[in-house]
């Protein structure tokens, strides 16, 4: 039952256009909308926005980056 309900949700995305995020379809932007899709229906439970959560992951990459170490942590976004 789940595995149908995920598979439907992501089958619905869009991929050419994003009216939700105003932007083309990219990986970045399908993932986007897939994780606000999942959330929407009850498959996730966030408690943040997507952009809040894409916002926290890039300053996550970007500090990893400077440092030069890899990092692994619990988004802001989701319950712990």
């Amino acid at each position: 039952m789940l595995h149908e309900m995920l598979g439907q949700c992501l089958i619905e995305i869009p991929i050419e256009y994003s009216t939700r995020f105003k932007e083309n379809i990219t990986c970045r932007v399908w993932l986007k909308e897939a994780v606000h899709e999942l959330n929407e229906r009850g498959l996730l439970n966030l408690h943040e926005s997507v952009d809040s959560i894409e916002f926290e992951a890039n300053s996550t990459a970007l500090s990893s980056k400077a440092t030069k170490k890899k990092s692994v942590k619990l988004s802001m976004g989701t319950c712990p």
